[in-house]
């Protein structure tokens, strides 16, 4: 199972990231989703459900705090590398994080929230990238014991 790399030049252009994700960085974020990836799952379609947002965002970086989305998954709990916060489209586009005339190339691009979990990798201050992790249909995977 593979993270696909999309939606490379989405964020805004005054936004100090480069879209560009080393592949060590991406193995690294697909082995710790896998880990809670029913859980991601599970927050992804209340998110949708509830009818918050279409476009749920999970982000991991490897800061002590994040300010945007909210918290869901601590390294430090989880002995993974990757905390995890749940955000939202409509977040990344308040913080003006997406340019306004990039939305309709991004909901392009989303895929499935059921099927796909949407992350935005942050590593360090020159590395992030949006990427889709196809969620796999195993129900043993961690994830029913977490709170949200």
């Amino acid at each position: 199972m593979r993270l696909s790399l999309e939606s490379s030049n989405l964020l805004s252009s005054n936004h100090r990231f480069i879209m560009q994700v080393p592949e060590q960085i991406i193995e690294s974020v697909q082995r710790d989703v896998a880990m809670y990836e029913n859980y991601l799952k599970k927050v992804a379609t209340e998110v949708v459900g509830r009818g918050i947002s279409d476009y749920p965002i999970f982000i991991a970086h490897r800061e002590a705090q994040l300010a945007i989305g909210k918290p869901v998954i601590s390294a430090e709990q989880m002995n993974t590398e990757w905390n995890i916060n749940a955000s939202l489209l409509e977040e990344f586009i308040a913080r003006n994080l997406l340019q306004q005339h990039k939305i309709a190339n991004f909901k392009h691009v989303y895929k499935n929230p059921a099927e796909f979990a949407c992350i935005f990798i942050v590593s360090g201050n020159s590395d992030a990238g949006f990427a889709f992790y196809p969620y796999r249909s195993d129900p043993s995977i961690l994830g029913s014991d977490l709170l949200l």
